[in-house]
């Protein structure tokens, strides 16, 4: 739900919903739900979290499949090493700053209804969605995007994943300041 609906936030009503056990019980496919559980309780919070992130909406069922272990994997290495990933997203940045010849600001410009260069990257993925997020905690640019692309339906659906995804980064973001400092020296040497 949280994911998948602006309505509902987990971080907010601490991850309770109004469904009951009745109607879990109920649940045709609530097999699959204890059987992830069984399977995957070491994390099953991180579990759900980076597949949620990495495949939108998804049914339960396709949780039990490689995909859905090699993308938990992946995401707690990039956990696990995100001061060094936001580096190395800060280098990709300043080299698209070289290489199309523009100021830092130039990645935020929205003309004529088109994507930002940075929203862009991030889509393509050439960042990772959580330095992009990481990017809007320091320079908070996801307002002008929204005011600007409102009615984009690439950027509702990005927002709405990185505005849900942005509460369990910032719970991570022990020291935003080093990463400010991380994207600084990187545009310096730049320069």
């Amino acid at each position: 739900m949280h994911f998948t609906s602006e309505s509902y936030d987990y971080i907010k009503f601490n991850g309770k919903t109004r469904a009951s056990v009745s109607s879990y019980n109920n649940r045709k496919d609530r097999h699959f739900f204890d059987k992830l559980a069984r399977t995957k309780n070491k994390d099953i919070f991180g579990f759900l979290l980076s597949n949620f992130i990495d495949r939108g909406d998804f049914w339960i069922g396709e949780l039990f499949d490689d995909e859905a272990d090699q993308t938990f994997t992946n995401w707690k290495k990039r956990l696990q090493s995100l001061g060094e990933i936001f580096n190395q997203d800060s280098v990709i940045i300043v080299k698209e700053l070289t290489k199309k010849n523009i100021e830092f600001d130039a990645l935020f410009d929205i003309e004529n209804g088109s994507h930002p260069i940075i929203m862009k990257m991030a889509m393509r993925e050439d960042i990772c969605i959580e330095s992009f997020i990481i990017l809007d905690c320091i320079l908070g640019f996801f307002d002008r995007f929204e005011k600007e692309l409102n009615d984009d339906f690439l950027w509702v659906e990005l927002k709405l994943k990185c505005n849900n995804y942005k509460p369990f980064i910032i719970r991570l973001l022990n020291n935003l300041p080093k990463y400010r400092q991380i994207l600084l020296d990187k545009i310096k040497e730049n320069d």
